[in-house]
């Protein structure tokens, strides 16, 4: 399902230039999440054979998006909505669009991330 998925987008936007996800993290409680997480990575290198698959640190992107390496602890919840926050400002999304989910902002915000981190959005 998620293989045919990948594939569909990918095969519908010939016109990528770069293809990067999530690097996967290992010091996770859920050991489901890492397994899925795995799966999905070696799918996208499978999948997306005309480029290097690029990953970046799921910190590195919050970081880089959020502009602050502040973690607020044991709330994943508020986490999740400053992230939703910044990835709406950076894209002048207003403040009442919202995203179907969190890993729909998660997955903005690692593109985000590394259009900063590659100097593609300079002075965000």
């Amino acid at each position: 399902m998620i293989h045919n998925f990948l594939e569909g987008v990918y095969l519908r936007h010939n016109d990528v230039d770069y293809v990067v996800r999530e690097s996967v993290v290992f010091n996770m409680r859920n050991t489901r999440t890492v397994e899925v997480l795995c799966h999905v990575a070696g799918l996208c290198v499978a999948v997306c054979t005309d480029h290097e698959v690029q990953k970046i640190a799921p910190s590195v992107a919050k970081r880089l998006v959020t502009g602050t390496t502040k973690v607020i602890k044991n709330n994943e919840k508020e986490e999740k909505q400053r992230i939703e926050e910044a990835v709406r400002q950076i894209l002048k999304l207003p403040s009442s669009f919202s995203f179907g989910s969190s890993d729909e902002s998660d997955a903005c915000c690692v593109a985000l991330a590394f259009a900063i981190q590659g100097g593609d959005l300079a002075g965000v």
